[in-house]
């Protein structure tokens, strides 16, 4: 063919001409799309004239230009809808280029067709200013200060942007919703009212709990940022949240708005630059420190306060266990206290601006979350009054509920990418366990796993050490048990000595005889690698668990350390001295007291520092075994473990159980064996309640009850409850027989060789003393009549269940007979044979306990039956 052949040139003319037909198409679609709220994407297509005449080819160009402008799928029938840039750019180009009235024009053609569509006639009045978008209507939406009208007003100025004629009261309408407590509310994602396409978000502030938050556009300007701190912001107790997005315009507001609050008198202003090395979501306790050495600074009169409180939470962590890594992403409350304390007077309020949310981000996609969940604690416990301005923070982010975990949208959003056993092992010896845990859902969860390939060692540390006992199990008996034999464990220690430790420490759990058999074999060669690991200065997370007391009944000895990181050792001391090969603690030679008894008092303070928060006074420890046995189980090893279990979704019961049961024990005295507990009333102060329960040796007792009775509440299970419930039980047991070994029972295996003959009461006693102590005490010997044994009976199980309290005495002792089924009947068996009704509530409690009735509702159910 010539260059002179007409032909093409012919082609050519006629390929301009369909794209002027798809580029009129486009403009159609888009135009219905600028016009409506969320809407059917089919509808828009049908809206297109002539669209019968496209090609399917042309039909896909329209509808992949009319998905880029769009958030799609944005309710659950698949609606779209179009992002404030978009909307407003199509709309504007319909003003600039089409005759006068054109918009009019087109404003009333789709209200005809969307009579059955309230958001997108909300959109169509507030662009021609009428219905409940006049400027009479707007005042008289204010002065009522009707949530959903107001709602509904701010939705369609956001929508409508600057085309609106009632454009300039957005910011009072969204002033209005701050004091109401609903945020800003403009509408749906990335619909804000000066067209961001991130997916900003403000918060729902609820006084005395964590927000809600919700979706909205960033402020116009940094006077309106300001204006919608001023009107809102937070009140103590609550977190306000808003994402900003990370465009060079959005940012300057951002700090705009942040110095013009400076340089005030009633806010302070914290930043927190991820680009920073040391700032880190694992190290909770360091941001709060870094927190407070900013509020110091800007608070005259609170720099010394501030400071001993900062010294002190210094203090305290250093010397006991690391910042980071096994540590629990907890608030350091006396300090966050006093946070609050230096804000009362005169009142002011927390901005805290977060930069480099990105580089944050890079390190782990559930750390922004975390980040803002620490910042919802720091709130409730310190009452602090604190606002979030987050750079380039995703609303989900900053939507995160309190456990801090990736909901399964942003898992499909943000795919896992590179080598997910490298990455897997680079989270476990970070000891990330939240992190791992997204890690596990995308990558391994559901996956036909080939153990050479997926690399075991690595995903069994996982499993184990974040909680999920049942596939941790499965798993090793998949690979030939906990002792693999295809790999010598004292070669595996050297090697990989982080897996190989979580091997033992599932054996300690699980098969503690053979265990104790292997750490006494070769010489005792593997039992002092042991030893030497878990003594060490980076503690193994359950090393002072199952695993101590195995080294102990191997005959090994252990290195003495500080008393809070070796419990069992002070248990063994205490209840069981001269027996262990172990040194006696030097710490407790040189006060001239015995074995035991400075490790003892450790427990207790952590016991009298909670106390001392309801009225200042301190609890003295009584000099009693029920005492000790009480302050041993406030060291228990495996608060880590449950603590990240209730920060995943699958295990929210734990939280939502210690936030119910915290101050109903409270009432009751926390079930210590102090007369000074006695004088405990009401509800206690704002508090981690899961770590409060932990540092007063209740957290066995808190994680056995959990679920046992089913869910509190009516509520339903949750799916995959099954998978849960058998973690939950693993943990609690692992729990309740190290709780009742250091209360005075040896609970593991065979009992230890060697024993004198007066400790054999430690051995073989059917009771630890707790429970024997909380059975006495509800009893009350002759002091109280059977009436009154009985309602406290019932008040002592209510606190760990409510819908106990709302059962007749005859009722709660059939729900748990049942529960309890053989346990109960071995119970009613020895009641029949004791000599009195003490022998007999004591001789249940321990049938009870052998059943494997959870160690929360034993005293209450040993003496019902007894009766």
């Amino acid at each position: 063919m010539s260059a002179d052949d007409p032909q093409p040139r012919a082609r050519s003319a006629s390929g301009r001409s369909r794209d002027r037909v798809v580029t009129a198409a486009i403009a159609e679609a888009r135009r219905f799309a600028a016009l409506s709220g969320p809407f059917d994407p089919v509808a828009a297509l049908r809206s297109v004239g002539g669209i019968a005449d496209l090609r399917a080819g042309e039909i896909t160009a329209v509808a992949a230009d009319l998905s880029r402008a769009c958030e799609r799928a944005v309710s659950e029938d698949g609606r779209w809808l179009m992002r404030g840039v978009e909307r407003r750019r199509t709309l504007t180009k319909v003003v600039a280029d089409e005759a006068a009235g054109a918009v009019a024009d087109a404003i009333a053609a789709r209200r005809a067709v969307a009579t059955d569509d309230p958001p997108t006639l909300d959109l169509l009045d507030a662009l021609d200013g009428s219905g409940a978008f006049t400027d009479p209507a707007i005042d008289d939406a204010l002065a009522a200060g009707d949530p959903e009208t107001l709602t509904r007003v701010g939705t369609g100025l956001g929508r409508a942007g600057s085309l609106a004629p009632a454009a300039a009261r957005l910011a009072e309408v969204r002033a209005a919703l701050v004091r109401l407590g609903l945020g800003e509310a403009s509408g749906s994602v990335g619909d804000g009212p000066d067209g961001a396409s991130a997916r900003p978000s403000a918060a729902r502030a609820v006084p005395g709990t964590p927000a809600d938050l919700g979706t909205a556009g960033p402020p116009v300007s940094s006077a309106d940022l300001v204006a919608v701190l001023d009107a809102g912001g937070a009140a103590p107790g609550t977190l306000a949240v808003i994402g900003v997005p990370a465009d060079e315009a959005s940012v300057a507001r951002l700090e705009a708005a942040a110095a013009a609050l400076l340089a005030r008198d009633d806010w302070v202003v914290v930043r927190l630059d991820f680009s920073r090395v040391g700032l880190d979501v694992q190290d909770t306790t360091g941001l709060t420190l870094e927190l407070a050495r900013q509020l110091a600074a800007q608070v005259p009169g609170a720099e010394r306060a501030i400071l001993e409180a900062r010294q002190q939470t210094s203090g305290t962590v250093a010397g006991t266990r690391s910042l980071k890594g096994d540590s629990p992403e907890s608030v350091p409350e006396e300090l966050s206290r006093r946070l609050g304390a230096a804000l009362v007077d005169p009142p002011r309020r927390v901005l805290v601006v977060l930069r480099s949310v990105d580089e944050l981000r890079a390190r782990g996609r559930t750390h922004p979350a975390r980040l803002i969940d620490w910042l919802r604690r720091l709130a409730v416990v310190g009452g602090v009054p604190a606002t979030v301005l987050g750079e380039g923070l995703d609303g989900e982010e900053a939507g995160m509920p309190a456990d801090a975990h990736r909901s399964a949208r942003l898992m499909l959003r943000a795919p896992t990418s590179g080598d997910p056993v490298a990455r897997l092992r680079d989270l476990n010896d970070r000891s990330d366990w939240i992190e791992a845990d997204l890690l596990y859902r995308e990558a391994f969860e559901h996956a036909d796993l080939d153990a050479a390939a997926v690399a075991p060692d690595a995903l069994l540390t996982f499993l184990w050490r974040s909680g999920r006992w049942a596939a941790a199990q499965d798993l090793a008996e998949r690979l030939g048990g906990w002792d693999r034999p295809d790999i010598p464990l004292l070669a595996a220690l050297a090697e990989r000595p982080l897996d190989t430790l979580c091997r033992l420490e599932l054996g300690a759990e699980f098969a503690f005889d053979g265990l104790v058999r292997a750490l006494r074999s070769e010489r005792h060669e593997l039992g002092d690698a042991v030893a030497e690991w878990v003594s060490g200065p980076s503690v193994p997370l359950l090393g002072p668990g199952a695993l101590r007391f195995a080294l102990y009944a191997a005959g090994v000895p252990v290195r003495v350390r500080p008393p809070e990181l070796d419990p069992g050792g002070a248990a063994i001391a205490a209840w069981w001295p001269g027996t262990d090969a172990s040194p006696a603690s030097d710490a407790a030679r040189s006060a001239g007291l015995p074995p035991g008894d400075v490790e003892a008092d450790v427990g207790w303070s952590r016991i009298a520092d909670r106390i001392a928060r309801h009225d200042g006074t301190p609890l003295a420890q009584p000099d009693t075994a029920a005492a000790r046995a009480r302050a041993l189980a406030a060291l228990t090893p495996y608060d880590d473990v449950v603590d990240t279990m209730s920060r995943l979704p699958e295990h929210r019961a734990l939280r939502e159980t210690a936030e119910a049961a915290h101050p109903r024990l409270g009432s009751l005295g926390f079930l210590l064996p102090a007369r000074g507990a006695r004088r405990l009333r009401g509800i206690p102060a704002p508090t981690l309640e899961l770590r409060a329960l932990t540092d007063l040796g209740l957290l066995a007792e808190l994680v056995g009850a959990t679920g046992w009775l089913g869910p509190a509440g009516g509520r339903d299970r949750d799916p995959g409850s099954d998978a849960a419930e058998r973690d939950l039980a693993l943990v609690a047991g692992a729990a309740e027989r190290w709780r009742r070994t250091v209360g005075g029972r040896w609970s593991y295996g065979v009992p230890p060789d060697g024993a004198p003959e007066d400790a054999a009461p430690w051995v073989f006693q059917p009771l630890d003393e707790s429970i024997a102590h909380r059975v006495d005490a509800i009893l009350g010997t002759s002091r109280r009549s059977r009436a009154d044994v009985v309602d406290r009976a019932v008040e002592e199980l209510s606190a760990w269940h409510a819908e106990l309290a709302e059962l007749d005495p005859e009722a709660v002792v059939a729900l748990l007979r049942d529960r309890a089924g053989a346990a109960a009947r071995r119970a009613e068996y020895a009641v029949a044979a004791a000599g009195s009704a003490a022998d007999g509530a004591a001789a249940a409690a321990a049938a009870l306990l052998d059943g494997g009735v959870p160690s929360a509702f034993v005293p209450g159910l040993a003496v019902l039956l007894s009766g």
